[in-house]
């Protein structure tokens, strides 16, 4: 199982920000990602949006995405759909 936690490196030891649900002494292995600025998190993601690979409209960067509502569908249960479209076995 992989999870991803946040820590701080202090005195030569990365010390968890919350307890760990593993046993003591199992080995781990540890990728250290630095926290990016706000800044260097636009700049990548301008980047990313100049070459096409993401859809990105910085007017909203930093700011709290608004709520999505779901919208309404009119038919059945799509499992329905699906299986009277595969047809006959």
């Amino acid at each position: 199982m992989s999870e991803t936690i946040r820590g701080v490196y202090r005195n030569g030891v990365i010390e968890p920000a919350e307890p760990l649900k593993i046993a003591e002494g199992t080995e781990v292995y540890v990728t250290v990602q630095p926290k990016r600025t706000p800044e260097e998190r636009l700049k990548l993601l301008l980047l990313l949006k100049e070459k096409g690979v993401v859809d990105f409209d910085p007017t909203y960067f930093g700011k709290p995405i608004p709520p999505i509502e779901p919208i309404k569908i009119k038919g059945g249960p799509i499992s329905d759909t699906i299986i009277e479209d595969r047809g006959p076995r």
